[in-house]
């Protein structure tokens, strides 16, 4: 009995040095991404004007700040989110780096093989969204000024506007990867999503009324692409059940 008692808390003691050491290395991944997200914060507040005016030419208007303060509290916030932005890859890798050794070996492969295209799409959908959406919605919202009405724009704002708009669009060009995910995972049947098109397609319709100006070609521009890669997934998803049954 004793010896049972004493190999129990041997293994306890492991047990509790395994999770001591997990703790110890999710410390280090998040000291890993807080540097990395300094380092590129950094970089952005050297680099503001051109970022900012990468962000502005779209809409080619002239921004304005309002009080002393305001720029530079603007530039802290802005050079953050730019940081967590071009951090997200290293991010990505350190959440990977600590989850992969529970993850079955079906799992990795297929979040390997997914990661790439997440970043590619949302970069797809943030130029999309910036170069596109940006500017028609902004210009559609000057039309309410009139003639005798002069807007003074102020950056912070208008950047509010700007990731709002930027990040909905963004990961909403993620939707197609994730139920490709959900359909290979068998979370999700293909048979169900087909089902679910009519409601699918009154979302993606609800989504482009909020979020665009009321105008057919606003409203076809936002949908349409959203719509197509709906169907680009319902066809990959058929090919890869194909597949499976070959």
């Amino acid at each position: 009995m004793r010896y049972n008692l004493k190999e129990n808390n041997d293994n306890l003691h492991d047990k509790e040095m395994t999770l001591v050491e997990h703790l110890a290395e999710l410390r280090y991944r998040i000291i890993v991404i807080l540097v990395f997200v300094l380092f590129f914060l950094t970089v952005s507040y050297f680099f503001f004007n051109p970022l900012i005016r990468l962000i502005i030419f779209p809409v080619k208007q002239k921004l304005n700040y309002f009080s002393l303060s305001e720029l530079f509290i603007f530039k802290l916030k802005f050079s953050l989110t730019v940081g967590i932005i071009l951090s997200v890859p290293v991010i990505i890798y350190q959440v990977w780096a600590f989850i992969s050794p529970g993850l079955k070996r079906v799992e990795k492969r297929w979040l390997l093989v997914i990661f790439p295209p997440v970043l590619i799409f949302f970069l797809a959908g943030a130029s999309f969204a910036n170069f596109v959406v940006v500017p028609i919605v902004f210009k559609f919202l000057l039309r309410f000024a009139g003639s005798n009405i002069k807007p003074l724009l102020s950056i912070s704002e208008y950047i509010s506007f700007w990731v709002m708009t930027v990040s909905i669009i963004g990961f909403s060009f993620e939707l197609p990867l994730f139920i490709l995910l959900l359909v290979k995972l068998r979370i999700v049947s293909l048979s169900s999503l087909k089902k679910a098109r009519f409601f699918v397609y009154m979302i993606v319709f609800g989504i482009s009324a909020t979020f665009t100006p009321p105008d057919v070609f606003s409203f076809v521009l936002f949908s349409v692409p959203l719509l197509g890669m709906f169907e680009l997934t319902l066809l990959f998803s058929s090919l890869l059940s194909r597949e499976k049954e070959v």
